[in-house]
């Protein structure tokens, strides 16, 4: 077992080592100090170029009532393995589903409880060593597996190493480890101001083991405020946040305070930043007014409507919006980010980078739509219709001149 020296790595220092800017190119990369840098400008898709999805989907799982098995409510995601199977985390049965290529139903596994193959909130399902499906359950801090059947096989604890704050799995190695991070408790002195603690993300091999803590980045932003009744911590309203993805034999953090990704060897060593120019959108009251409906709207229980209030009108609220919203690598190795919209519009724009860090252009995809996985020739997600039925759909990503 090894530990290894925890990197700080604050986003905002790269920028004092980024050289000229290439802003007459479209596309820029040059070394600083053996960090490759790749600045965007402007996309490469030409007219024509753009790649789009079929204007009907191939696949739809997803009713109001009939058959349970295709009943879904509070779906972490879905994935497809390669044999063309679909595979649902639904948090409502806290269970994992199976359906075949054309979204028939084939088995189930898992449902509520602690003991083994069983959950208690299901944060994500991914592919495992290309003939296993994991599933981390974020309540449990454990990631279970299961065979292509859904028979259980084994759970890997992700606990923190000691003064690391709660452990989070995040994505798992092509190895069969897993990739962790530590999330740290909200100071109580933090009244009323957003804060970001250190997040330090550690290694889990296949066998449960904690192995190696790689680097430590500050985490999302977080506030708390007292009352004489209540103590809340949470978000703030346009929250700067973390996400992290693992592809191959690299780790991708991506901290949307602004647009830049970051790319890490499985040693910690920083190897490359991507950067695109921005201009954030400014926060407005409107946005916020937005946000409040949204929230204190329908059927919201009153309980819940009083405490959601107290919330709004403590929050700290930034002056512009965050970068990015979410980052996701394909099974070819791009890298798709998600803009961040203002509040009231309900289609997604995912800008993709190719391999290289190059910015291709940007995909409008159906409205209300969660992206969960893409494929060479498809793009699998979430998807809620006018009467707020979940549903998994599967589109086809046409390429054109490919």
């Amino acid at each position: 077992m090894t530990c290894r020296h925890i990197l700080v790595a604050l986003p905002w220092l790269a920028w004092s080592c980024s050289g000229e800017s290439g802003a007459a190119d479209s596309f820029t990369t040059h070394d600083s100090a053996g960090i490759r840098i790749v600045e965007n400008a402007a996309p490469a898709w030409d007219d024509g170029e753009a790649w789009h999805l079929s204007e009907q989907p191939l696949l739809d799982i997803g009713a109001l009532e009939g058959d349970p098995e295709y009943e879904l409510y509070n779906v972490s995601n879905a994935v497809r393995l390669p044999s063309g199977r679909i595979v649902v985390g639904n948090r409502g049965s806290n269970q994992i589903r199976f359906y075949d290529e054309s979204g028939v139903y084939l088995a189930d596994a898992g449902g509520e409880g602690e003991g083994p193959g069983e959950f208690r909130f299901i944060s994500w399902v991914r592919p495992y060593r290309g003939d296993s499906v994991a599933v981390n359950d974020g309540n449990l801090a454990r990631v279970s597996i299961f065979d292509l059947d859904g028979r259980f096989v084994r759970s890997l604890p992700v606990r923190a190493p000691a003064g690391a704050g709660i452990g989070r799995a995040v994505d798992v190695l092509d190895d069969g480890s897993v990739l962790a991070r530590g999330i740290a408790a909200v100071p109580e002195d933090a009244d009323q101001q957003a804060i970001r603690p250190l997040e330090p993300l550690y290694i889990v091999n296949a066998e449960g083991e904690f192995m190696d803590s790689l680097f430590a980045y500050p985490g999302s932003e977080m506030f708390a405020f007292h009352t004489t009744n209540l103590v809340f911590t949470g978000p703030p309203l346009f929250a700067r946040s973390n996400y992290y993805e693992a592809h191959g034999n690299r780790i991708y953090v991506a901290s949307n305070e602004q647009y830049e990704i970051r790319v890490h060897t499985l040693e910690g060593r920083l190897e490359s930043i991507l950067r695109k120019q921005h201009v954030p959108l400014e926060v407005s009251d409107a946005d916020v007014a937005v946000l409040r409906e949204e929230q204190l709207g329908g059927d919201t229980p009153e309980q819940m409507r009083t405490l959601l209030n107290v919330v709004f009108n403590n929050s700290p609220v930034p002056a512009t919006m965050p970068a990015y919203n979410a980052i996701l690598l394909d099974r070819e190795g791009n890298l798709w980010v998600e803009e961040y919209n203002r509040p009231d519009d309900a289609v997604p724009r995912w800008r993709v980078f190719n391999a290289a860090g190059e910015m291709l252009g940007t995909m409008s995809l159906p409205e209300r739509f969660e992206l969960a996985d893409v494929g060479d020739d498809y793009v699998l997600g979430t998807w809620e219709d006018e009467l707020e039925i979940e549903h998994v759909r599967m589109y086809e990503l046409i390429k054109p001149g490919r």
